[in-house]
């Protein structure tokens, strides 16, 4: 085999050698480069907490609140169980959450069971008789009619007191 040849076989070895080198390689170096320039670096930890849509949690999920958190070193993640009490207190006790958010009654109903997994560690809300039945005058003006009226439909939160 010529001298050309042999250094022309080499250089396209070496060449797919580099080539694959830096396919497998440029991954890891953008990963790196990624956690350079990112504030994922400064993160301490996560922390998770379980809403539901109920207006009086938002300030606990808002984007202030995230800002202030990821600034602190936390991500802060809220997750909406659609009110599921039940689930959200056995989350609580199999430490997928580090908060829970519920009303008191709905803790001691709801906690009971798993032997009670949380502390209430702050008041955020304090009812003032807020919670209510609505209806149309002409279709139910009284809590009486609701024993002799057959056509309706309520819409309630479960397992809430």
């Amino acid at each position: 085999m010529r001298t050309h040849t042999k250094v022309a076989l080499g250089m396209v070895v070496l060449g797919i050698v580099g080539i694959s080198a830096y396919n497998l390689l440029l991954p890891l170096f953008e990963a790196s480069q990624q956690k350079q320039t990112s504030d994922a670096k400064a993160i301490k930890g996560k922390i998770t907490i379980g809403v539901d849509n109920w207006i009086g949690y938002f300030p606990l999920c808002s984007s202030e609140m995230r800002t202030r958190m990821r600034r602190s070193g936390y991500n802060l993640q809220c997750v909406d169980d659609n009110a599921d009490y039940a689930k959200r207190m056995q989350q609580l006790r199999e430490d997928e959450l580090e908060f829970a958010v519920a009303t008191v009654d709905s803790y001691i109903l709801n906690a009971s069971p798993l032997n009670y997994p949380g502390t209430i560690v702050a008041v955020i809300d304090e009812s003032k008789g807020g919670d209510a039945i609505v209806a149309w005058k002409d279709r139910l003006n009284s809590l009486d009619a609701l024993k002799t009226t057959k056509d309706y439909k309520i819409a309630f939160t479960p397992n809430s007191p």
